[in-house]
């Protein structure tokens, strides 16, 4: 009889037979919340099935195909809903090779999502400092109290706290209550008149004539979704400016030769820094009374996608990185200065703006364009049309 004792064995197999048993009785349960990106579909699938693998359980082409179709719709669900959004996927393997998963989408508004900032973020949301640029159009006024200005989603009011103060006569619109609040507290405290309109712009700006000398959408654009949103704003300048009044605002453009594709233009839109292309900006503004009078790069971006800090990519003048989360020093000089600006981190980066630079001057893919336009309607008898930069 052959003595089982002394037969080889391959200690490999050994090996890889217990790592089987290991697998087979473990339970695992977890979750991911991914930021929702339709046209990062497959980076998805790939995260899913490597985690699954970890766990000892290899999905076949037809369960992986069936994962992908789940990932595709609940994405699509998520992204239509709001650039705020999400995807959750739930898994659990209660034992053996088994494993069971859900996907749901989750969404929030965007103001609901910044009354959560304000919850959950300590320190100065947006910055203190005025914006640059705005800064410098303010004040080109002679008389202070004659510079009416519209600051639309005014944020916790650091454009127009510190143009009130110099006397600027200003109308806040911000549609987030707390922010809201936080600027009617800042203004009861620093003794400054600011007219606060908790509201949607175009709802509380329907009928308004033109009575602005200055109106600033700074970090808005990179929240909108559409081109159409886009127009939206350049008419309502052209209804809220006075004959000769300033428009500004910020966007992110691509560089010249560079196409955004889908994905790049949905993960904008979750990093808050969504991309127009010129052409875009130029249909968009077409037919209208206005004339653009300054377009300027913010500074050079260092940065490539993947290292998008929360909050967007760094920015100078107009608006300051997405949202405000960070800060530009106001230049010496009106037309050309170093621009400085930091993270609520206290990261730094420097670089320089002119006019009619442009944001291809940038070595990432896309740049932060500011740009300011002026009303081109004739001013009555009797008042004198603004200067043009």
């Amino acid at each position: 009889m052959e003595d089982r004792d002394r037969r080889s064995f391959d200690p490999s197999a050994l090996r890889a037979a217990m790592a089987r048993r290991l697998h087979r009785r473990t339970m695992s349960e977890g979750q991911l919340v991914l930021p929702a990106v339709p046209g990062m579909l497959d980076e998805y699938v790939t995260m899913c099935t490597t985690i699954v693998a970890g766990l000892g359980i290899r999905y076949t082409a037809e369960e992986t195909v069936q994962l992908k179709a789940v990932l595709e719709g609940e994405l699509a669900k998520a992204f239509k809903a709001s650039s705020r959004s999400n995807i959750v996927v739930q898994f659990n393997s209660p034992f053996g090779t088994t494993l069971n998963y859900r996907v749901k989408p989750q969404w929030a508004t965007i103001g609901a999502d910044y009354d959560n900032w304000v919850d959950t973020r300590e320190g100065s949301l947006f910055g203190t400092e005025p914006d640059a640029r705005v800064w410098a159009l303010a004040n080109e006024a002679t008389d202070p109290s004659t510079c009416r200005v519209l600051d639309v989603s005014a944020g916790t009011g650091r454009n127009a706290l510190a143009l009130a103060r110099r006397g600027r006569p200003v109308d806040a619109v911000e549609l987030a209550g707390k922010f809201a609040d936080i600027i009617r507290g800042e203004a009861k405290r620093n003794s400054v008149d600011i007219r606060v309109i908790q509201s949607d712009v175009f709802v509380a700006m329907e009928g308004a004539g033109g009575e602005y000398q200055l109106v600033v959408f700074s970090e808005v654009v990179p929240d909108f979704r559409t081109p159409h949103e886009l127009g939206g704003m350049f008419e309502l300048a052209a209804q809220c400016l006075a004959p000769g009044g300033r428009l500004v605002f910020n966007t992110f453009l691509p560089r010249e030769g560079y196409v955004p594709d889908d994905a790049a233009r949905q993960l904008g839109q979750q990093c808050h820094t969504m991309i127009f292309t010129r052409d875009e900006v130029d249909k968009a503004v077409a037919g209208l009374s206005l004339e653009l009078i300054s377009d300027e790069s913010g500074f050079p971006h260092r940065v490539a996608l993947a290292c998008i800090p929360e909050g967007g990519l760094s920015q100078a003048t107009i608006g300051e990185a997405s949202h405000g989360r960070h800060r530009v020093e106001p230049a010496g000089a009106a037309d050309r200065g170093t621009a400085i600006a930091g993270g609520d981190r206290g990261r730094r980066q420097a670089g320089r703006y002119q006019a009619g630079a442009g944001a291809a001057n940038g070595p990432g893919p896309w740049g932060n364009l500011r740009r300011a336009l002026r009303s081109d309607r004739v001013p009555p008898v009797g008042q004198p049309a603004a200067a043009q930069r």
